[in-house]
């Protein structure tokens, strides 16, 4: 671990979506901040790119729906965790007027094991296929081909 400092300029450019939205939200431009810097673990390094690529597909479903409940990249990630049932099972609140509140859980790498990671990816793709209407490898193409023009 490395502690440095920077200035922010958006030079460093984040591997997600909400890593460019922490940074945004967190850092006026020009900034000075002090950063702790990890070299990422090689066994985490797929987790990063299929993350990445989950959230490239939830911007590509988002920028082509129709459907008003499913045209930000918020709504159809939150979509997407309801379909797959994607929830803290120990996380359940019932409200006075006897409605159930569930916590749903993070897609992020650093919360899902390898094998846990592959499944729900997997299903997610699966569910993102068919709300688009479009092959799954199809989808997966174009996400990969708008991640790489970043």
């Amino acid at each position: 671990m490395k502690e440095c400092i920077f200035q922010y300029r958006q030079n460093l450019i984040p591997q997600s979506e909400e890593d460019l939205e922490l940074l945004a939200s967190e850092f006026k431009f020009n900034q000075l901040v002090r950063a702790k810097v990890y070299k990422i673990n090689p066994v985490i390094e797929p987790s990063v790119v299929q993350n990445n690529l989950l959230h490239a597909y939830f911007k590509l479903v988002a920028d082509n729906s129709d459907n008003p409940n499913l045209n930000t990249i918020a709504k159809i990630k939150f979509a997407c965790k309801v379909a797959l049932d994607y929830r803290h099972q120990d996380r359940v609140a019932v409200r006075q007027d006897g409605t159930v509140v569930f916590e749903y859980r993070s897609f992020s790498f650093a919360d899902l094991q390898d094998m846990e990671r592959l499944k729900i990816f997997e299903r997610a793709f699966d569910y993102l296929a068919e709300v688009s209407g479009i092959d799954k490898e199809t989808m997966i193409a174009e996400a990969q081909s708008k991640m790489q023009r970043r």
